[in-house]
């Protein structure tokens, strides 16, 4: 397996993964998102593939870079990885599982 790379990216180099599954999302959980990146800026670097024809592959992150898109951020971190469309599938879908586990288990401790 080849090193990762962590840089800073431009942002209008990047694209969603061509497979990518995952869908965004809207209303107040992306208000909350936004206002946390304008107060903190984005926290979590990207996880992307190598560039192809001068874009990079978004496969983890894709709400955090449309947001820093908005707020026209032009800069953000990124982890670049050599994946295979399993390897970057299974990324892009793990992370998101928890996710909704993790937020299950934070709505039943607060509604106790």
């Amino acid at each position: 397996m080849e090193k990762e790379i962590i840089k800073y990216l431009d942002i209008h180099t990047l694209v969603l993964f061509q497979n990518h599954l995952i869908k965004s999302r809207g209303g107040e959980e992306k208000e909350q998102f936004l206002q946390n990146i304008k107060t903190q800026g984005a926290i979590e670097s990207l996880v992307i593939r190598p560039p192809f024809e001068s874009e990079c592959g978004v496969i983890s992150g894709q709400r955090q870079m449309e947001i820093c898109k908005e707020l026209r951020i032009e800069k953000i971190s990124a982890i670049i990885r050599h994946l295979t469309d399993e390897q970057a599938i299974s990324i892009m879908v793990d992370p998101n599982l928890h996710k909704k586990t993790s937020y299950s288990v934070s709505v039943r401790l607060t509604t106790k």
